[in-house]
């Protein structure tokens, strides 16, 4: 047991300097590099495509998931995660309208393996990625939380994190429960 949670911190840290080192610019050209922009903004795209990876996720569970919880669960992440989305679109839109977007390239994540499963194996397939997914938005709610240069952004990433903390701490009892049986 001390293994596989050695090894989800493990990739969990992986995937945030994967996705902190490997960012691939998207739309036109810009002679601007991705760290002469914003903090904020670069806060706004990395969160924005963290989210729509939760939300495609979270459609998934909706459909999929055995656990009623686990479909309720999804169900308010989706929701929340759309409702800061749009937010952001809002923020991007009004403070960094002329800022190239970016994306990184750990946003993506492989669902394949999802769509073969049903039935409990994919409620723990899914908890074992959304365990794995969380981390990142943690780390960058946190991050904006002290560093933002808007104080809109602060306060959101502090909210982020802390629902997102939160949120993990849920599905690791339900993992844990839903192995046990």
């Amino acid at each position: 047991m001390e293994v596989k949670m050695t090894q989800r911190i493990l990739l969990a840290g992986i995937f945030i300097l994967f996705a902190f080192h490997s960012r691939a610019e998207t739309g036109s050209r810009s002679i601007e590099p991705y760290h002469a922009r914003p903090y904020s903004v670069q806060f706004i795209d990395e969160m924005s495509a963290h989210h729509e990876g939760g939300v495609e996720m979270a459609e998934m569970a909706i459909s999929k998931a055995y656990h009623s919880k686990l479909k309720e669960m999804a169900k308010m992440m989706k929701q929340a995660q759309q409702e800061e989305l749009a937010k952001m679109a809002d923020w991007r839109v009004r403070w960094y309208s002329s800022s190239p977007s970016y994306t990184y390239m750990g946003a993506e994540m492989d669902m394949s393996k999802l769509e073969k499963l049903s039935g409990p194996e994919f409620d723990i397939a899914f908890l074992d990625t959304m365990i794995m997914h969380h981390p990142g938005a943690i780390f960058l709610g946190r991050e904006a939380a002290g560093r933002s240069e808007k104080s809109e952004i602060r306060a959101f990433g502090k909210k982020i994190s802390n629902a997102q903390q939160k949120e993990l701490n849920e599905m690791r009892k339900m993992r844990d429960n839903w192995t046990k049986q």
